[in-house]
């Protein structure tokens, strides 16, 4: 189990967040469902720190804030197409 403390503003409303093996695969589960590019590059290990935010995200909260979309991050298929 891994613990997340949430600081929203810089206020640290103290609120904690428990990453269970559980929560994690049902965010893995949401992630694939709603952005399986982003499930494409964590299996081709080309994955970035935006793919495992938006994983953390699925997991802990249910939902992924700002989309799976071309503004929330960078997708690796678009930089080295192949």
């Amino acid at each position: 189990m891994i613990q997340f403390a949430e600081h929203e503003n810089g206020l640290g409303s103290g609120a904690k967040h428990e990453l269970t093996p559980q929560k994690l695969q049902r965010g893995l589960k949401l992630l694939s469902e709603n952005c399986p590019e982003r499930v494409s590059e964590m299996l081709r290990e080309q994955s970035h720190a935006s793919t495992a935010d938006m994983l953390i995200q699925a997991s802990l909260f249910g939902r992924i804030v700002g989309g799976c979309g071309p503004g929330t991050a960078t997708s690796s298929s678009k930089r080295n197409p192949r």
